[in-house]
């Protein structure tokens, strides 16, 4: 599918008006991102993690943000990808869902909490 290029217009989708569109590109993308190679082009589109990540503000209705969190979750094992969902501000919007009890919230914010407690530790 990258060799299409409907990686990148998906991504694009993600930051249209229509919440209808959004959800359909979430969708679209959590199934293609399960793909290695899939997984590279949305990592090297500079705007997909921050358009993910501002598909998780609960102030966005109608939205099923379980798609954008299985998005997250599986780029949350590469160091960019985490460092870009923490700056983007994921944790913020993770600890609101997971109070909504939003599937897969839980586990991501702790992948992204984990994350920081290893960085406190210096490596030899």
């Amino acid at each position: 599918m990258r060799e299409c290029g409907c990686t990148t217009t998906l991504i694009k989708m993600l930051d249209e008006k229509a919440v209808e569109e959004k959800e359909a590109a979430a969708m679209a993308i959590s199934t293609l991102v399960l793909y290695t190679g899939n997984q590279k082009v949305f990592r090297n589109d500079e705007r997909g993690i921050v358009n993910a990540v501002q598909l998780l503000d609960p102030s966005i209705h109608n939205l099923d943000k379980k798609y954008t969190v299985l998005i997250l979750s599986v780029l949350v094992n590469s160091k960019k990808c985490r460092k870009q969902m923490v700056a983007a501000g994921a944790c913020v919007f993770l600890q609101k869902l997971v109070e909504m009890n939003v599937e897969g919230a839980k586990k991501l914010l702790e992948s992204l909490a984990m994350g920081k407690i290893w960085g406190v530790f210096s490596r030899p």
